[in-house]
């Protein structure tokens, strides 16, 4: 077999070469794009805007302080509040009541109850009702005088920018200079076939028809309910309506949603003045999304004679008239009876010059009333007589906002006091009072004696 020309063989080496490279270099950028499409897939799974719901501790401290008083935090984190057992609380409320070291409650904020009900207390930021924005609480037995308060802030997710996978740029092909050059003999070169044009047999594509939208309805289940079974005559008590709207559309004081209130022989007041026929309206800064909750609240004014009366309620769409389910509730109305006891108070029976410490009187409501702080009615403890000057000035302890004493239970009023400089004993007399009748019940007469005391600081670790 006769041998090839030393040059020609040297040509198809420096071709062989080159083809290799060129095959080396098509398989790196597959493996390099395999491997982008891989860490992409890898960044989606640990993307930052991923949302982890963590939990958060906040402690009420000697000095009445929440310890931050300053928390931030993701949606979906719970907050956990500590050591408000001790005559302490938290009750979510407005910026303004906030900044002005007030306690009213905002109406369906989070609230851990009455002040020393509950030693911890959790709520987790979330839904509809908490977007991103900042929450404001107080404790309201120590915001007026301490400024026991605190807030949280719910901050935005981080959605990250994303950037785009730059295309891998080819290397060059490496050139391989051969020691001898070769020519080849000139060819004649063809003419190139003419490649004929494809023709599309390809059928045209459907574009899809839209889905159809869902037809709106209206839709509502009624959950809980505080009216009471028994209500004495002209006897003004807070109740509420908690409704779940079970529809597919977002109820708003915009959108003409309210909850429908017929009254007989009772009387009903909501924003305004008292009726029989009305309605109790949505919070104007909320809306109500499918499948989540809502409390309406309201007054309710029992007749001037005893007997009964009625009170059915139902979801009210303005512009399609009532929908979801009814409440029906029938309430035993009695006469009128004030009549209250003492059944204890913390009040140590020393105090050294000058101590400020916080105590509770609790008082049992033994009438037929129902005992609450709405205007119509409002109830308190009434201090009486205070020669010692120990709750500096103040006339009355108040029952906090939405809550009710029932007949036969009994309720802790809640005060800070400051003993006298002046040792000696030192008495002052407490009675339950009624806006619309005056004082009743037993008067209550608490004593202690101012005297020196070697640890005074232990009162505060008692009683904050």
């Amino acid at each position: 077999m006769p041998r090839l020309p030393n040059s020609i063989g040297r040509c198809i080496t420096v071709s062989g070469y080159v083809w290799m490279n060129r095959l080396i270099l098509r398989a790196t950028r597959h493996w390099l794009a395999s491997f982008i499409v891989t860490l992409a897939v890898v960044c989606q799974l640990v993307n930052p805007s991923t949302v982890f719901s963590a939990t958060v501790n906040v402690a009420a401290v000697a000095g009445f302080k929440f310890n931050p008083n300053s928390v931030t935090i993701d949606p979906g984190d719970t907050v956990h509040w500590t050591g408000i057992s001790a005559n302490h609380n938290v009750t979510e409320v407005s910026l303004d009541t906030w900044n002005a070291n007030l306690t009213d409650a905002l109406p369906g904020g989070f609230r851990s109850g009455n002040p020393g009900i509950v030693s911890t207390f959790d709520w987790t930021f979330t839904g509809p009702m908490y977007p991103p924005g900042t929450y404001y609480y107080v404790c309201q037995q120590h915001v007026q005088g301490y400024s026991m308060k605190g807030m949280i802030i719910v901050r935005s997710p981080f959605t990250p920018t994303e950037t785009p996978t730059p295309s891998p740029t080819a290397s060059p092909t490496p050139s391989i200079s051969p020691t001898e050059t070769f020519t080849p003999t000139a060819s004649e070169t063809p003419s190139p076939t003419d490649t004929p044009t494809p023709t599309d047999t390809s059928s045209p594509t459907e574009t899809p028809s839209p889905s159809p939208s869902p037809t709106p309805f209206d839709d509502a289940v009624l959950l809980a309910n505080t009216i009471p079974a028994q209500i004495a005559t002209d006897n003004a008590v807070p109740i509420q309506i908690s409704v779940q709207n079970t529809g597919n559309t977002a109820w708003s004081h915009t959108n003409g949603y309210a909850l429908d209130v017929v009254a007989s022989n009772c009387l009903v007041r909501g924003d305004g003045s008292f009726f029989t026929t009305g309605t109790l309206n949505l919070d104007p800064a909320v809306t109500v999304l499918p499948g989540e909750q809502y409390t309406f609240k309201g007054t309710l004014l029992g007749p001037g004679l005893s007997g009964s009366c009625a009170v059915h309620a139902q979801m009210l769409d303005s512009g399609a008239g009532p929908f979801g389910q009814d409440l029906a509730s029938s309430i035993n109305v009695v006469d009128a009876i004030n009549n209250s006891a003492s059944a204890g108070s913390s009040l140590p029976a020393k105090l050294p010059p000058g101590a400020n410490i916080g105590i509770g009187i609790t008082m049992r409501n033994l009438g037929s009333t129902i005992w609450s702080s709405v205007p119509e009615g409002r109830y308190s403890l009434s201090i009486q007589e205070d020669p010692c000057g120990i709750f500096s000035g103040l006339g009355s302890l108040a029952i906090l906002s939405d809550q009710t004493v029932m007949p036969n239970l009994i309720y802790q009023f809640l005060a800070h006091i400051t003993a006298p400089q002046t040792l000696g004993p030192c008495e002052v007399s407490l009675q339950m009072y009624q806006a619309q009748t005056g004082a009743f019940g037993e008067i209550v007469h608490l004593a202690f004696e101012v005297a020196p005391e070697p640890n005074a600081t232990r009162y505060w670790e008692n009683y904050e």
